[in-house]
């Protein structure tokens, strides 16, 4: 089996050449393409994403749905592998997703923040119960690429929460399962805003997308409490 690496981005560029560095860093022939797919930056993160190795498009439609059916139909694998493009990845990445895929047909790696603070610590551990109630599937999704093309990708109509409306149709049909071994996420979040309050807004958005909130309103209240 080979794999597909896709990388959604916008303004990326103090991230984009170390997540590249790590994911070259296997030299698995396993990798056969690594796509940086862009949603329109202004700073340098598609010549930086090409000076590193990859393959750097600009997608024709900003936002993350778009962006990574994009990368997906112009990918060569047998798997895809879509990565939040702040996440630090280790060496043996390949190998686990690979003996993983033996028995799933989609998945995601645990992860755990990039920081000191105890309590954003304590929920990526929580989070651990049940991927799919925690950030695990933002930060990484691998999906064999002929029940990626059986669901229909993901929902370009879905600017917010598309993984993970994605996630409940995939796992409605198929073998989900979780790589115990984490991947590192960015806390700068936590920098400009309490954990609680993260996970607060976090709670109250995904209720707005379940009780049928028109999905302009979930990206307005978002913004105004996370000045995203």
């Amino acid at each position: 089996m080979t794999i597909s690496v896709i990388i959604p981005t916008f303004n990326n560029a103090s991230n984009i050449k170390d997540l590249i560095h790590d994911l070259f860093a296997s030299r698995h022939p396993a990798i056969c393409d690594l796509i940086v797919v862009d949603g329109g930056s202004t700073d340098q993160t598609v010549t930086l994403a090409c000076e590193s190795g990859a393959r750097a498009l600009r997608s024709p439609i900003k936002g993350r749905s778009a962006q990574m059916n994009y990368g997906a139909a112009l990918a060569q694998g047998d798997i895809f592998l879509f990565l939040h493009p702040e996440v630090r990845i280790y060496k043996g990445y390949v190998d686990d997703i690979l003996q993983l895929m033996l028995h799933a047909d989609l998945g995601c790696f645990r992860f755990k923040y990039q920081t000191g603070k105890i309590i954003p610590k304590i929920g990526a551990w929580l989070g651990r119960i049940s991927a799919i109630f925690s950030n695990s599937v933002r930060q990484s999704l691998f999906i064999r690429r002929n029940v990626f093309e059986q669901l229909g990708g993901f929902n370009n109509d879905n600017p917010i929460l598309e993984d993970y409306e994605f996630i409940q149709r995939g796992r409605a049909y198929f073998r989900f399962k979780v790589i115990k071994r984490p991947i590192i996420a960015s806390s700068k979040k936590f920098d400009e805003h309490s954990y609680i309050k993260v996970q607060f807004v976090n709670l109250i958005v995904l209720l707005m997308y379940k009780t049928g909130f028109p999905q302009q309103k979930i990206i307005q209240f978002y913004k105004r409490r996370l000045h995203r």
